[in-house]
């Protein structure tokens, strides 16, 4: 997988709660990929914004494949109902990156 591929994906998708190369920081509940001294990582972070499930890759096609599969379950966990009918909004009324639509990837470099 290649980046625009990732970026077709993600839009079509509609996927949220990501961080296009850029580590996280102080962001809660988002799937991260970024380059750190020469290889590509990818990360979650959970409800406290502490980064976790650090994966690292030699290869960036690889990075994509997981970062992508691993974005898509983090939405599909934030979109099943709770009790009573509640749902987790996806939406942040911040303006931080990946966290309000997956039309958002045009937006970002690289």
């Amino acid at each position: 997988m290649d980046r625009a591929e990732a970026k077709r994906i993600i839009r079509e998708k509609d996927l949220r709660r990501w961080l296009w190369y850029v580590k996280p920081h102080n962001d809660v509940e988002c799937m991260a990929i970024y380059e750190d001294d020469g290889e590509w990582v990818v990360s979650t972070t959970g409800e406290r914004a502490w980064e976790e499930g650090i994966r690292r890759f030699a290869v960036e096609a690889d990075a994509l494949d997981s970062f992508i599969d691993r974005l898509d379950a983090l939405n599909w966990s934030l979109r099943r109902p709770f009790p009573k009918g509640l749902t987790v909004p996806l939406g942040a009324p911040w303006a931080r990156q990946g966290f309000t639509s997956g039309a958002d990837i045009d937006r970002v470099d690289p």
